[in-house]
């Protein structure tokens, strides 16, 4: 099969479900925030697009005030050096 005869992708995939008029909100919003982010990635911008957008102030208020996000994890362990990173399995017998 040649390249010429593949069929492109030409619509942007909406998988939030968002208006056409959200989307551009969303792309206008994104590239505000690029700017004032240089340094971070544009996916976290757009995920922290969608969640501030997910949210009522209500909620963002409560993370906020509880500091929710500054708790240390208590899922994984911090610090330390990683000496090995080869992962041994036994055969089954």
């Amino acid at each position: 099969m040649a390249t010429e005869e593949l069929k492109r992708c030409t619509k942007t995939l909406n998988g939030d479900s968002l208006s056409l008029a959200e989307r551009k909100k969303r792309e206008q919003d994104v590239k505000e925030l690029q700017k004032m982010y240089p340094n971070l990635p544009a996916l976290w911008l757009d995920l922290l697009w969608n969640f501030w957008n997910s949210k009522t102030e209500e909620e963002i208020e409560s993370i906020i005030d509880s500091k929710e996000w500054e708790k240390p994890s208590t899922k994984f362990e911090a610090g330390g050096i990683l000496k090995n990173c080869i992962t041994v399995e036994d055969k089954v017998e």
